[in-house]
């Protein structure tokens, strides 16, 4: 639940993080977020979003990262290894906020790594992250799907 915590703070706190920091590590991670060379869509409920994407190394993981800066349905997706393959998503760590809810996202995802650049897709439930509890709902409110391209492994 820490993850999950963490990655919901940043995605509500991102655009006040625009100058640096004074903390190194903090500086490197908007850095890389800034850095977006690439652009996620993906469909809810009818709806079809487009954000503006990076790619950001962390410690033990990669995560895909839309609309942190300047969107309004930020999402991330993380990725184990930065490697061609297909991986499960997990709903402690990848989620997306629309129209001011979040959730948790249980799925799979697809990705092609060519040439220094990342592609792919990805599908899956969402869970409602109630503002009462820090765990996922047990039960889907819905499916989500989506596509990435352009992101940069560099």
């Amino acid at each position: 639940m820490k993850n999950l915590s963490f990655i919901l703070l940043l995605i509500f706190s991102i655009n006040t993080l625009k100058a640096q920091s004074g903390d190194p590590k903090v500086d490197a991670l908007l850095k890389q977020i800034h850095k977006q060379a690439g652009q996620i869509s993906f469909n809810v409920k009818g709806q079809k979003f487009l954000e503006k994407a990076s790619l950001v190394k962390n410690a033990n993981y990669y995560s895909i990262n839309g609309g942190f800066t300047d969107g309004v349905n930020p999402i991330s997706l993380i990725l184990p290894k930065l490697s061609t393959g297909k991986y499960e998503l997990s709903t402690s760590k990848n989620t997306v906020l629309i129209n001011n809810i979040g959730y948790a996202i249980k799925g799979t995802i697809d990705v092609k790594v060519v040439g220094g650049q990342i592609t792919g897709s990805f599908s899956g439930n969402l869970f409602e992250i109630s503002n009462k509890s820090s765990s996922p709902n047990q039960a889907s409110s819905g499916t989500i799907t989506g596509t990435f391209s352009g992101l940069l492994t560099n």
